[in-house]
């Protein structure tokens, strides 16, 4: 399907949680467990397999 979305990638699940860093501690605390552990792939490979698409679906499956 043409307009169908891809599913996020490591790249921007970091982008979308560091931009929500700066205004949420919750982010702000993730983002740096994410960093200093090197879980990005782990995230990103969770957030694929939830069908996460965008920063919507990210915080969505983040907040459950």
């Amino acid at each position: 399907m043409a307009n169908e979305r891809k599913l996020l990638t490591v790249s921007d699940c970091k982008g979308i949680i560091g931009s929500l860093a700066n205004s949420q501690g919750f982010y702000g605390r993730l983002y740096q467990h994410l960093e200093e552990n090197g879980k990005w792939g782990e995230l990103a490979a969770a957030a694929r397999k939830a069908n996460c698409r965008d920063s919507l679906d990210l915080v969505l499956f983040l907040e459950q």
